[in-house]
């Protein structure tokens, strides 16, 4: 051979040999026999994955590897062939193949690989089993799939149990918990614990015990009438229920009667009565309530519970001091509350805007006045509302002097006692039993007083003025101390930060240590890196964060430029921090802390445009985020914000309360008939009758139209909008649910539109999102309006005389405006 020929069988020959045929095969396709196309793997050499790579070699995997040998197996069970092993259980036997329930199950894993004595056996008695569970269980393991129904799942359940098949008993679990319900409760919560299947440790089990907690703490009181679960219940588990917070969906009362149900079920349950009742509150019911029970004689205990709910009760102005389990909320989270303020420069109703755990805004009752608040305190979860503005008698806004409280265990407010001044645009801080009012102004005068409210005495009384005049600052308490920011002077916008010590007296300590010196004065610390006023600050953490705000350029003129920088303080080193700017500026806005998240909420932005959105700032990471919250209902400025631990059953008695009067209002004919026409890209048109229940409009469309019966329209304009006012609100999916139907709370139909929504009278906004183009036009058309009873019942408070029935005597509120009968043809 010469010395330039190549050998076909040298190194360098082969690889291009191997080359060349590996070009080859790439483009061939394996082909398979049509006998053994089921139980063999497609392979597609075209796309294959690569699990290795070896020189030139390249490896395929199939991706139907596992289902073509578990077919395998199957087509070998079906025709009984190879089968190895033959399991007896209750005379009954079963055939199976040794490899694939060493696979399936760690039980005969461990059984046919140890060295035990059903290795060598072909035939094996198990003990402890049904052959009917059994039966299921060898099904899974060769079809994977597993039939449960109410009769068979305990055996099933048992089977899967004995043989370890953690899949087949998560499946049972999973079945049990979801055909739970009142009738069965007690059975499966037995049967789940008789099999310690609510117990950590294994796989399968985790998450059952909260589930089942869940249910039971979600439906405790109606399970508490049935014999059977109090039969079941033990005392421990009742003392845990009792004790925990997320009993919420309760009245106290009722947990009252529960408890004394369960001790009436049986005689010999007496003797518990006492550590029974000091797992209630008391304090959370009524005086009338608190001593109805035929065990008040019989327990120590319960009646030294009722004598310190009756104490508490008598203590009104004390009861935000008297901080206790006894009469703190059952709440295991804290809610988002919004105490509204203005749209625009018109006043809204002071209803309470609520953000739920679900995510979803309900609208709760407020003080009985036009107020817009300007400060918030709040204390052991009671919230005070002072000063503001008010609309007074002859219709302009004037500085208040008023102060309510409000209860969210019982959705109540308590008129207190009036600050010294009216004040608006100041500054609030709670420390101790004292609530501080810095500064702040009237429409004639700005001033430097400050006062402080004494809880106890529910009395106001002078104390250290402020340094400077100065209104539009912003206050908050840290450490016992209140820190005062920004505002304006008689000067200019400010950077200055105060802060106030007011002693130990304030925190309830009658004579302080002479070692420790009382300091009632104001104190200078390191000022902000911007001038802001009307800004919001907040304490987290140990520090101060300071959004927002505007900064005044020509006071004269009044000509500001936002600060849309965010500042934190820390006190330890005297220093100020920027942060990450909000995406949007804004003023007027609110701030609560929530999930360990910093929110703001509406507001004035810079661009002019008033907000209903929400952003939540991480302090962690410095980032902001948007639309991790649905959009308040309407755009709101000046608003107060807070964070409160909100009982549900509140808000489910709200919602029950909602229905009623809506049927009511409906059947007794008090509400004006209006046409309702619904443009929605010829979806559907209809006509309805319309009126108002509280802040609401009420829609009933006639029977079978697209819309359900009845449903509510929550309003978010001004109270006062004149009578026969037009008013229009666009369609589609929006920002805002402005109707929600009263027999599926759930359904909601969403109305916004690639523009705004507008009440023509008083020129207020709402934000919407562009999808669907059309209009909901209010029209005057009566459509047949209900003959009135005889005789006519008395007419029912109407939030707004728009709706209301118009009397002879004046021009009816049901003319048309042509700007309303235009309708928006979508």
């Amino acid at each position: 051979m010469s010395e330039g020929a190549r050998a076909p069988w040298s190194k360098r020959g082969c690889v291009e040999s191997h080359r060349r045929e590996q070009g080859k095969h790439k483009q061939r396709k394996c082909e398979l026999p049509p006998s053994t196309v089921s139980a063999t793997p497609s392979l597609r050499p075209e796309a294959p994955k690569r699990s290795a790579m070896a020189g030139d070699v390249e490896v395929y995997l199939s991706q139907a590897h596992d289902s073509s040998v578990s077919a395998g197996f199957r087509a070998l069970y079906e025709e009984r062939l190879l089968l190895d092993v033959t399991l007896l259980i209750e005379e009954q036997s079963f055939q199976a193949h040794r490899a694939l329930l060493a696979t399936q199950s760690d039980y005969f894993r461990i059984m046919f690989t140890a060295d035990m004595r059903e290795r060598q056996q072909d035939q094996i008695a198990l003990k402890g089993l049904t052959a009917t569970g059994f039966d299921h269980v060898l099904r899974f393991m060769y079809y994977g799939r597993l039939e449960l129904s109410m009769p068979t799942v305990q055996e099933i359940l048992q089977a899967a149990m004995y043989v370890q098949l953690r899949e087949a008993v998560r499946f049972c679990c999973s079945f049990l918990l979801a055909q739970m319900c009142l009738e069965n409760c007690a059975e499966v919560t037995r049967l789940l614990e008789d099999f310690g299947l609510g117990s950590e440790g294994m796989q399968e089990r985790e998450g059952v015990q909260e589930r089942l907690d869940a249910f039971l703490l979600d439906n405790f009181v109606p399970l508490m009438s049935r014999p059977e679960f109090l039969s079941y219940l033990s005392l421990e588990k009742l003392v845990a229920y009792l004790s925990s917070d997320q009993l919420s969906r309760f009245p106290e009362i009722q947990l009252y009667e529960a408890a004394q149900a369960w001790l009436r079920h049986d005689r010999r349950r007496w003797r518990h009565t006492d550590t029974v009742v000091q797992n209630l509150r008391f304090c959370l019911m009524t005086p009338a309530h608190v001593k109805t029970s035929e065990f008040y004689r019989y327990s120590r205990q319960l009646r030294q519970e009722v004598e310190t709910a009756l104490g508490y009760f008598q203590q009104v102005n004390e009861q935000p001091l008297l901080d206790s389990k006894s009469n703190r909320i059952r709440s295991a989270r804290p809610q988002t509350a919004v105490f509204r303020g203005m749209i625009g420069h018109s006043m809204v109703n002071s209803r309470i805007l609520l953000l739920h755990r679900p995510k979803r805004w309900w609208e709760l009752d407020g003080p009985q006045a036009p107020l817009r608040p300007d400060c918030l305190a709040i204390l052991n979860n009671f919230v005070f509302l002072l000063g503001g503005e008010e609309l007074g008698a002859d219709g302009e806004f004037h500085a208040s002097s008023k102060v309510y409280r409000y209860d969210p265990r019982h959705n109540s407010w308590l008129r207190m006692a009036d600050m010294s001044v009216p004040r608006s645009e100041f500054a609030v801080g709670v420390i101790g039993r004292f609530i501080y009012a810095v500064a702040g102004r009237t429409r004639d005068e700005t001033f430097y007083s400050t006062e402080r409210y004494d809880i106890v005495l529910d009395r106001w009384e002078f104390t250290d003025p402020y340094p400077v005049n100065k209104y539009g600052h912003e206050g908050t308490v840290l450490d016992g101390k209140l820190y005062i920011t920004g505002g304006i002077t008689s000067s200019s916008t400010s950077k200055q930060v105060c802060v106030f010590d007011p002693g130990r007296e304030a925190l309830g300590e009658t004579r302080p240590r002479r070692a420790q010196a009382v300091t009632n004065c104001w104190e200078n610390k390191s000022k902000m890196n911007y001038a802001r006023c009307f800004h919001k600050m907040i304490s987290h953490n140990g520090k101060l964060y300071v959004f927002g705000g505007v900064c005044v350029v020509l006071r004269a003129s009044f000509e500001s430029q936002g600060c849309p920088s965010t500042e934190v303080y820390s006190p330890d080193t005297d220093e100020w921090t920027i942060l990450a700017s909000m995406p949007i500026g804004r003023s007027g806005h609110g701030v609560a802390v929530l999930d360990s998240q910093i929110m703001v909420l509406g507001g004035l932005c810079y661009n002019g445009h008033y907000s209903d959105s929400i952003l939540t700032f991480d302090p962690e990471e410095n980032k902001w985020k948007e639309d991790e919250y649905p959009r308040m209902p309407c755009k709101l400025d000046g608003l107060q914000v807070c964070s409160l631990h909100f009982p549900e059953y509140v808000l489910e008695h709200k919602q029950r309360s909602d229905r009623c009067k809506a049927s009511e209002l409906l059947q007794s004919g008090a509400v004006r008939h209006t046409q309702a026409v619904f443009h929605s890209m010829r979806l559907f048109s209809t006509s309805a009758p319309m009126g108002r229940v509280g802040g609401a409009l009420v829609v009933t469309p006639p029977p079978g139209d697209d819309l359900r019966v009845p449903a509510i329209i929550p309003t978010c304009f001004p109270s006062h909008v004149p009578q026969g006012s037009p008013l229009s609100l666009l369609q589609g999916r929006g920002q805002s649910s402005v109707l929600t139907h009263l027999q599926s709370p759930a359904a909601r139909v969403r109305f916004c539109s690639e523009g705004e929504a507008q009440c023509h009278s008083c020129r207020v906004t709402m934000e919407t999102g562009p999808l669907m183009r059309g209009r909901i036009s209010l029209c005057s058309s009566e459509i047949h309006p209900p003959p009135p009873p005889p005789p006519p019942p008395p007419p029912l408070p109407l939030a707004s005389p728009r709706l209301a029935q118009p009397s002879p005597a004046q021009p009816s509120a049901a003319q048309p405006s042509a700007a309303l009968q235009r309708g928006d043809e979508g």
